[in-house]
């Protein structure tokens, strides 16, 4: 089950490395939310490239592009 898990992980890796840099991002943000605890999301969004992130991002509201988020989403 172990090897399923990875040759997935190393195909989901691969077609992300294909994509756009901010959608990238924006999709590593995604699994940061859905890993992190509500400690370490905390570190995240304080991080200096999560704050890099943000302030590039066009004037959305905050719920579609995930910059209010203070807690993984559950």
């Amino acid at each position: 089950m172990g090897q399923n898990r990875s040759e997935l992980l190393d195909q989901a890796i691969l077609r992300l490395v294909d994509l756009p840099r901010g959608e990238q991002d924006r999709i590593a943000i995604e699994i940061l939310a859905d890993l992190c605890s509500e400690e370490e999301w905390a570190v995240v969004a304080a991080s200096e490239p999560y704050q890099t992130w943000l302030a590039a991002q066009p004037g959305e509201e905050p719920e579609r592009n995930h910059a209010s988020l203070s807690a993984p989403i559950v």
